[in-house]
């Protein structure tokens, strides 16, 4: 196929069909415990007051969150853009979405020469419930970047191989590694044993070694990566033995936090809910095509094939396991999910006698094609983007941040109000930032200290619990599991929570 004419209006209607599943209501629902509202308080701190490699959560060092500084970066830029809100913290999740995706497109035109190949893998990688989710590109959370600075290397390398070694690629490929070291750390090198394999097996390690351009490349690498920890350990002094802990050593070699799953733990999760649409599909594709493709087309494939294999036993290896660090196997994945759609597509040709069809006929039918396969999963992931909530046993976290902004949003009159929770919250820390630069009153309460004349939100059935047992108390507004309550007085015989 030539790559003139409509080339750019395909690219532009592919952005088009993915921005939908990606970046449709993506404020539409508060931010998230853990990664998503740590990185939101990250980015706050950074957008207040710019501290380069040093992390902050709530003013000081973050010794919890170990990881590398890109993606609070892109939030940060976010907050000075469009202020603090969910917008900022998502947009950067979504926009590597969409880049993954245009990557996605134009390697399937580089290597595999076909239109449908292209859009059925991009509508592959957004059909995928794993990848377009929450803490992935619906969320403000690391993966999606990593993702796609880790697809942005693949691709880079494999066409450094393929071109014959010119020296752009392998700088390209370079840069990529250090913004996927840069966004999740060791994280962005899991994809190298791969790329090692599968040059081993193409019987080029050697003459890869011998160009003074791949030392550059490597030296490069090296050198940003340890400018990045000496300089972050300098400033913020433990952070290396923090980084032994949380990323390296024993993240792997035992379970932190009760992540610990089997060896096949993600292999299930394909089955049961983050593949559901394309696992059977997906194999069938990786069978079907290294049998009867050749060529380049079938060296990508087996890149691809090799580089996947292999994380996904390295992550299934590991001893902490959490469902969303499977992210970057969607894209490789979803090249071979397309695969079985390109060769019905070459059978509708012949059977209709079009293999010379151009012009509009061709796209309709081309269209019509893909409709057929991925339009009902295409639009459950649409319908999806308007009704985004959390898992059911988790929707209780995140009623707090609902009644803040409308607090802030003047749904609901009130000037001052107390959050009496218990815990970690610090998915609430954002929506009391915003209700006191609106011009309003937000803090943290213990609860045993609350008084008549208070208002005070909680979802917390201990703090309610406490409330009707000490004092008469009017709620003014219930938004599922948190009550936001006028304290009017004290009951009888509790003069004991007088102060």
């Amino acid at each position: 196929m030539e790559f003139k004419g409509k080339f750019w209006l395909l690219v532009v209607f592919m952005m088009v069909v993915a921005y939908f599943p990606l970046c449709l209501h993506l404020d539409s629902f508060p931010i998230q415990k853990w990664d998503e509202s740590r990185l939101t308080v990250n980015a706050m701190d950074m957008a207040d007051e710019w501290t380069g490699f040093v992390v902050r959560y709530d003013g000081k060092p973050d010794d919890w969150s170990t990881k590398p500084p890109l993606m609070i970066w892109c939030q940060a830029l976010g907050i000075k853009i469009f202020g603090i809100g969910e917008l900022a913290m998502r947009l950067p999740s979504a926009i590597a979405g969409l880049l993954t995706c245009l990557l996605v497109f134009l390697a399937s035109l580089k290597y595999l020469k076909s239109y449908v190949w292209a859009f059925a893998t991009v509508l592959a990688l957004i059909t995928s419930q794993g990848y377009v989710s929450l803490h992935g590109t619906r969320t403000g959370d690391f993966d999606p970047l990593l993702t796609l600075f880790i697809t942005g290397y693949l691709f880079c390398w494999f066409q450094y191989l393929d071109s014959g070694l010119k020296r752009k690629w392998i700088l390209f490929f370079g840069a990529f590694v250090v913004c996927a070291v840069y966004t999740k750390g060791i994280a962005g090198l899991m994809m190298l044993p791969g790329v090692f394999l599968f040059t081993l097996l193409s019987r080029k390690v050697l003459i890869v070694m011998k160009q003074p351009m791949f030392w550059v490349s490597v030296l490069g690498v090296v050198a940003m990566t340890v400018l990045y920890y000496y300089v972050r350990n300098i400033q913020q002094p433990g952070y290396w033995a923090a980084i032994m802990e949380n990323e390296l050593w024993g993240r792997f070699g035992h379970s932190l936090e009760g992540h610990a799953e089997p060896f096949e733990y993600y292999l299930k999760n394909f089955i049961v809910f983050r593949y559901v649409f394309w696992y059977a599909v997906c194999l069938g594709g990786i069978v079907l095509s290294m049998v009867f493709e050749k060529g380049v087309q079938k060296r990508w494939l087996l890149f691809l094939l090799i580089n996947a294999v292999l994380y996904l036993l390295i992550i299934s290896k590991g001893a902490t396991k959490l469902e969303w660090y499977d992210l970057p196997l969607y894209p490789l994945m979803a090249f071979f999910v397309a695969y079985p759609v390109e060769l019905i597509w070459r059978e509708v040709r012949k059977r209709c006698a079009m293999a010379e069809m151009r012009g509009i006929s061709y796209y309709l039918l081309a269209g019509v094609t893909l409709a057929l396969v991925f339009g009902q999963p295409y639009w459950t992931m649409v319908k999806a983007a308007t009704t985004w909530r959390a898992a059911p046993w988790e929707n209780a976290t995140y009623d707090n941040g609902t009644v803040l902004r409308m607090i802030t949003a003047k749904q609901i009159p009130c000037k001052k109000v107390y959050i009496a929770e218990l815990g970690y919250e610090p998915q609430t820390l954002m929506y009391v930032r915003l209700f006191n630069d609106a011009g309003g009153s937000a803090s943290f309460l213990d609860y045993k200290l609350m008084k008549p004349g208070d208002t005070v939100l909680t979802q917390k059935a201990e703090v309610k619990e406490y409330i009707d047992a000490h004092f008469t108390a009017i709620p003014v507004h219930i938004e599922q599991s948190a009550i936001l309550y006028a304290i009017t007085g004290y009951l009888p015989d509790t003069s004991a929570v007088k102060h």
